[in-house]
């Protein structure tokens, strides 16, 4: 059950900020040309694979450990 919890929270999460990186690069907001926009852009998407991977840890640790 714990894993079903896990998957929902992080595919909404997933789908919630793929349609915000949508717009915002749409928009022009966010030029990927730019180095720092480039750092802000990457650092985002690798923060939110990094929380993943940091949640699926702990309820490894939780349930098998």
């Amino acid at each position: 059950m714990e894993w079903l919890k896990y998957l929902y929270h992080f595919g909404m999460g997933a789908v919630v900020m793929m349609l915000g990186i949508f717009f915002i690069l749409r928009s022009g907001a966010c030029n990927l040309k730019n180095k720092h926009n480039r750092i802000w852009f990457f650092g985002l998407i690798g923060g939110y694979i990094w929380l993943a991977v940091i949640y699926a840890l702990w309820i490894s640790a939780a349930i098998y450990g």
